[in-house]
């Protein structure tokens, strides 16, 4: 069997999942993934796929796929590739790259990419806060402006602050 070679003219660009780059909050367990192979030749056809995606940028970069590794597929399908691993914990991120082959030339593994579990049901715990609208919870009056002052402990590293409005 010969060993295929690396073309540095075959890349992997432009990952996606559910048709957005790096989107939080993906309440799919198995959402689609696409990509785009660039090459400076003609002709390309990308005949075979290989995707990892893994807790953390770290493993996805040594190609560990601790969530998935999908092994070598002969296919030439680079959209609504169905994420079939390991479903991501609630608010998990998935770092996930990709390599092609186009016939006996493989492409390097791409940049890594990543999506975001959405909330699990039980991190739906919320409290409403609201005015007393003139028409009742359901009319069409002009939202009010609504704020809340909290203060957080100890250095914040991150911060997500999920908000919706009745309607909207």
């Amino acid at each position: 069997m010969s060993k295929l070679a690396l073309d540095m003219s075959l890349t992997v660009t432009d990952l996606r999942c559910e048709t957005l780059t790096n989107p939080l909050g993906v309440g799919n367990l198995k959402p689609s993934l696409s990509w785009r192979i660039e090459s400076s030749d003609q002709n390309v056809h990308q005949t075979a796929f290989q995707i990892v995606a893994a807790t953390s940028k770290d493993k996805a970069l040594k190609g560990t796929g601790d969530l998935w590794d999908s092994g070598k597929v002969a296919s030439n399908q680079s959209v609504w590739v169905v994420f079939d691993g390991k479903a991501p914990k609630p608010k998990e991120r998935v770092w996930w790259r990709v390599k092609v082959w186009s016939g006996s030339k493989e492409s390097n593994w791409s940049a890594p990419a990543f999506w975001e579990a959405s909330l699990g049901q039980r991190d739906w715990a919320a409290k409403w806060i609201g005015g007393n609208l003139a028409g009742g919870p359901r009319s069409y009056a002009p939202l009010p402006y609504i704020r809340h002052s909290f203060e957080g402990k100890g250095k914040v590293a991150q911060a997500r602050l999920y908000v919706t409005s009745l309607g909207l």
